[in-house]
């Protein structure tokens, strides 16, 4: 039955007119007969057109009345939620200001009577540096690694060709991230490409020589590498510095963690989880260092312009044929190898390693010359005639590490420093304060005092002591200024505090200290919340 109804729909579509050439005078019959099979072929698509233009015009009725009431429900649902906005803001206290410093930058800090360092979400001690050269150690990236070195896929146009920019600076050389210079640094990409793109290309020209695919299977890059030193030196510090694109859309990856180890027996396996946005100091107990791991995490990605190579198959087509049918003839073909980029595929595992910054027996750096990795990444192979290679520019979403530098320190830290906050304003008068928090004092500290907080209103310099709430034992973590509660209503761990006039700004100061044979370590603090109840109904700040 069902080659039958494809049978009549075959007949039905076909156009009935029938060429009959006339071999000397026309017959009137033929030409008639022509003339009809003609009218009626013109009058079947006028008809499929009217057809067709009645059921557009019935969708694009129907898709107007969906915008209609698409446009009612957005309508209702903003009113809906400017009501509950009206609730949440008169449920909230507009006499309640937060003050808080997270220690990301100087934004909040009077720099001109700060001692204390501040970096990457950390108030410390401020230190003397001592550095050593470990420019000659060896760096290599890790198997549990799933990205690829260097920038060998990006494209832009140039004089209306295109244009690797891997062809200017590869970025592959892990070397890179030992130099100590800022102008150059160390990418470590992977793209995901959508299917509807990968469908049209045939699937091919995705994946290197090796059948090992550029493309992810999964959206999160991982990178770890490892730097193993000559021979152990004592470190306290981690240094890194990332390398960001001018890329609006860019977000940075993150540091998952770090390992320190001897070599022997004593190893530090110390979480991170912050991104890895500006430069980062990152502090560990000291001890001898043979060697480092640090693993990162990318999960993000922006959108970018690549550049694939495709085959086609050139046999039995004309040069016309060709230029106008190549996404229907597309081959495999030859693809660059994974070890252009210093790396190395192991058939039996069916699985990448590497890159290495050098060649553990003879020294040298494993990677070909710049020059050479160019042509075998970015020049199309030559044209035979069985097959052609061209390029074009397809969408991918990427995936990038940058790192610029990564350093091992020793620092030593001075044994106290201060921090003074910026004025914060309340115009409406402060009525209380309300201290907290983060902080970490080294173990190896005897007991004592190492982090003391005070305040001081409208920069009379009477600093008043006052402890974070999870140090209420220690004393006072709220202040109250000119109540007027009797004393059998006064609560504990509150300072009752009485000043001549009405308390408008405030300032936090911060002093940190170290015990006197402990140069290698320092009190931290993460981060404080001033939490500040006003006179007023509003307040300006």
């Amino acid at each position: 039955m069902t080659k039958k109804n494809d049978c009549i729909k075959n007949i039905y579509n076909k156009p009935s007119f029938k060429f009959r050439p006339a071999k000397s005078t026309p017959i009137a019959k033929d030409y008639n007969s022509m003339v009809k099979e003609a009218y009626d072929d013109l009058q079947r698509i006028i008809n499929s057109f009217t057809k067709t233009y009645y059921n557009l015009e019935k969708l694009f009725k129907k898709s107007e009345n969906e915008r209609n009431e698409m446009r009612s429900s957005l309508k209702y649902i903003d009113l809906k939620l400017k009501d509950l906005q009206g609730k949440v803001e008169g449920n909230i206290s507009c006499s309640e200001i937060l003050f808080a410093d997270y220690f990301l930058n100087k934004d909040y800090t009077e720099s001109e009577f700060t001692d204390a360092y501040i970096n990457s979400g950390m108030l410390t001690l401020n230190m003397n540096l001592e550095s050593d050269d470990i420019k000659d150690s060896k760096i290599e990236i890790l198997p549990s690694s799933n990205g690829f070195p260097g920038n060998t896929h990006m494209v832009n146009t140039e004089n209306d060709a295109i244009h690797f920019l891997g062809e200017s600076n590869l970025n592959m050389e892990l070397n890179n991230i030992l130099d100590d210079r800022d102008d150059t640094y160390f990418e470590y990409e992977m793209f995901n490409i959508d299917k509807a793109i990968i469908d049209k290309c045939h699937n091919l020209g995705f994946e290197y020589k090796e059948k090992v695919p550029f493309n992810a299977k999964d959206n999160c890059l991982k990178l770890t590498f490892k730097i193993s030193l000559e021979e152990p030196k004592f470190f306290n510090c981690l240094s890194l510095a990332p390398y960001v694109p001018l890329n609006s859309d860019f977000n940075s990856a993150s540091i998952k963690n770090f390992i320190i180890s001897d070599g022997l027996n004593t190893l530090q396996d110390i979480p991170v989880n912050r991104p890895f946005s500006e430069n980062m100091l990152l502090i560990f107990k000291p001890q001898l260092v043979a060697f480092v791991i640090v693993e990162l995490q990318q999960i993000s990605s922006y959108d970018a312009k690549i550049g694939h190579f495709y085959f086609t198959d050139a046999v039995d087509l004309s040069i016309f044929e060709a230029e106008n049918t190549l996404n229907y003839h597309r081959i495999n073909g030859t693809n660059p190898s994974i070890e252009n980029l210093g790396m190395k595929y192991d058939n039996e595992l069916k699985k990448y390693t590497g890159p290495k910054n050098f060649n553990a027996k003879t020294g040298k750096i494993t990677y070909l010359d710049n020059e050479t990795i160019k042509k075998k990444m970015f020049y199309e192979p030559k044209y035979t005639l069985s097959a052609r290679c061209s390029t074009e520019i397809i969408d991918a979403k990427r995936y990038l590490i940058g790192i610029k530098n990564v350093a091992l320190l020793n620092y030593s830290f001075r044994e106290s420093g201060t921090y003074i906050s910026k004025t914060f304003q309340v115009k409406q008068g402060v009525k209380a304060i309300i201290l907290d928090s983060q902080e970490f004092i080294p173990e190896a500290f005897d007991k004592g005092k190492y982090i003391s907080y005070f305040v001081c209103f409208n920069g009379d310099n009477d600093w008043i002591e006052i402890f974070p709430k999870h140090r209420a034992s220690e004393g006072n973590f709220s202040i109250e200024l000119n109540s007027s509660i009797t004393e059998d209503e006064r609560k504990i761990n509150t300072l009752y505090l009485e000043k001549p006039y009405e308390a408008t700004s405030i300032n936090l100061k911060i002093v940190l200290s170290r015990p006197v044979d402990k140069a290698s370590m320092t009190p931290i603090v993460y981060s404080y919340n001033l939490d500040i109840l006003t006179r007023g109904d509003s307040i300006e700040y």
